[in-house]
Order: structure tokens, then C-alpha cells, then sequence
């Protein structure tokens, strides 16, 4: 009977997060597709405190301080986007941004214990890394053109470096710990990464702009909800099946 209470609870506490995903997902299309733009932007802040709010109402606050000012910082930063052709205001949402990926450096750090990997993961990591530095380079070098003067590009570039550096120790600590939690970790971070190329290549017009727009909007809820998941079951490291209620 337990096991049956237990995998209903699961399925219902999925259900929920999906259900919140797609209704934010909905109020978001409609301010775009309505041209109501600045509406549309604080509804990225939104999402990030209504997930918050979930970690605090349904988990009862059981998850790192550090992941919940980041998702708080998140929302913040959400709001300010509707300001974001000012100048100020698009440096000042760059450079939190940025400051928000050093929280999750600092958090995921520790969690990266001294060990031995194998010299192909290492190859591969190294290989991904580079990769990834290349094309995130060319990428801003193609949606930033004639904003070297104003610091944006920059910062930009520190923001690039930041998300290299966290894909990486993101990846060895997946391998290092591979379990339920590191592959939330994980799928919660890269996905992130995709959201943020997909929203900047709408943003700045390199084409496809509302396809872009839109899926960058619906990833980006999804990152939300695997880091929902992951704050409830990092309390344990092991591969084992999880009862989330």
C-alpha cells in the first residue's frame, strides 16, 4: 500500500510542477503573441519566484541557501528585463547574471571531491570545453556587433568565460557522483545553457526570432523544473529511486 501511496505522490507532485510549467508557459505566449512586451519579460521574474515558492511551500524550505538566493536572484533579474533596452539596465542585467552563475560555481565547487578520472572523460571534458568556448565566442561576436564600446560586450565575454568554466565542473561533478541529484544538477544547467543562446539569438534578430523566443521561454521553465526536483533529493547522493513526498 506504501509503495502505492508513494508512487502516487510522485506522480502527482510531477503533474503539478508540468501543470505550473505550462500555465506560466501559456501567460508568457499570450503577452508575446499580444505584443504586450513588457508583460512578457517580468513573466521570466515570475517564473523564478513562483518556483522559489514552491521549494518554500512543498518542500518546506529543504534546499541550499545558495540555490535559493540564486533562483531569487533569478527572479530579480527576471523583472528587470522589461528595462532592458536602457543601457544601464542591460549592463546592470549582464552583470547579475553573471554573479548568479558565481553562486553556482561556488555551490557546485565543494561537491567536486579529489578523485581519480580517467584520462578519455578528462579528453572529452577538455574537448567540450573548447568547443563550447569557440562557439559561444563567435556567438556573441555575431549578436553583439557595435556594443564593444559600451561594456556590454565585456561583460558578455566574462559571462561566456563563467559559463564554460560551470559547464565544466558541472560535468565532473555528474561523473564524480552519478546519481539522481547530479543528473538533475546537470540537465537543469544545460538546459539553461540552450535557453540563454536560443533567447539572446531572438533578442538580438539572427533569425527564427519567435521560434527562438518561445522555446528559449519554454526551456527555461524546464531548467526551472529540474532544479525544483534536484533541490529535493541532493539531501541524498545515491542512485536509488526517490520518494519525493
Amino acid at each position: 500500500m506504501k509503495a502505492i501511496d508513494g508512487l502516487f505522490s510522485k506522480n502527482i507532485y510531477k503533474l503539478a510542477l508540468l501543470a505550473i510549467g505550462a500555465f506560466l508557459f501559456l501567460v508568457g505566449y499570450y503577452f508575446r503573441v499580444s505584443e504586450q512586451l513588457d508583460f512578457y519579460r517580468i513573466t521570466r521574474g515570475i517564473i523564478s519566484f513562483t518556483f522559489l515558492l514552491y521549494i518554500v511551500a512543498i518542500h518546506k524550505g529543504r534546499s541550499s541557501n545558495l540555490i535559493s538566493f540564486y533562483m531569487l536572484l533569478c527572479g530579480i533579474i527576471g523583472l528587470f528585463g522589461m528595462w532592458f533596452e536602457y543601457h544601464a539596465f542591460r549592463l546592470l542585467i549582464i552583470v547579475l547574471s553573471a554573479y548568479s552563475l558565481i553562486l553556482l560555481a561556488v555551490y557546485v565547487s565543494p561537491k567536486i571531491k579529489k578523485r581519480p578520472l580517467s584520462k578519455w572523460f578528462l579528453i572529452l571534458a577538455i574537448l567540450i570545453t573548447l568547443l563550447n568556448s569557440f562557439l559561444l565566442f563567435q556567438f556573441i561576436e555575431v549578436i553583439l556587433d557595435g556594443e564593444e564600446e559600451n561594456g556590454v560586450y565585456t561583460v558578455m565575454l566574462i559571462y561566456a568565460l563563467l559559463v564554460v568554466l560551470i559547464s565544466l565542473l558541472v560535468l565532473i561533478y555528474n561523473k564524480i557522483k552519478k546519481s539522481n541529484a547530479s543528473f538533475y544538477f546537470t540537465m537543469s544547467w544545460f538546459v539553461l545553457v540552450i535557453s540563454e543562446v536560443l533567447r539572446a539569438a531572438g533578442y538580438y534578430e539572427v533569425g527564427y526570432d519567435d521560434v527562438f523566443v518561445h522555446l528559449s521561454r519554454a526551456l527555461f521553465i524546464l531548467s526551472n523544473i529540474l532544479l525544483v526536483c534536484y533541490t529535493m533529493v541532493s539531501k541524498s547522493e545515491k542512485p536509488a529511486v526517490v520518494s519525493y513526498i
